[in-house]
């Protein structure tokens, strides 16, 4: 239809729960419609402490200090900060971690 009124479109399907690509992200999360609060993303698989765990999507809600079982939470990725990878140990995946979330802070305020 978009190409008969003059606006050719690429259709892409419905938006929610499409997969991401594995990486560290800046978002905006709402959670049962409240927010939005700042976020770092982690799509992947956690190499460094999940072993054989299946991909997953878990966001870090700076400043949000609630308990969110059950809620539904909606994430809008803002930009990648890097792709995913395996650290030697905990202190450097912490050390990481805490960089992502201050660039996740700076991109989604």
């Amino acid at each position: 239809r978009g190409r008969t009124l003059g606006f050719a479109t690429a259709n892409c399907g419905t938006p929610e729960n499409q997969v991401p690509a594995g990486g560290v992200y800046a978002a905006r999360v709402w959670i049962d419609g409240r927010g939005p609060w700042p976020a770092a993303v982690n799509a992947g698989y956690v190499p460094t402490v999940a072993g054989e765990r299946p991909f997953t999507v878990e966001a870090h809600l700076i400043g949000f200090s609630e308990a969110c079982y059950g809620a539904r939470i909606e994430i809008d990725l803002l930009a990648r900060l890097r792709e995913e990878r395996r650290f030697p140990d905990l202190a450097a995946l912490v050390a990481q971690i805490r960089a992502d979330v201050a660039r996740a802070g700076e991109v989604a305020a």
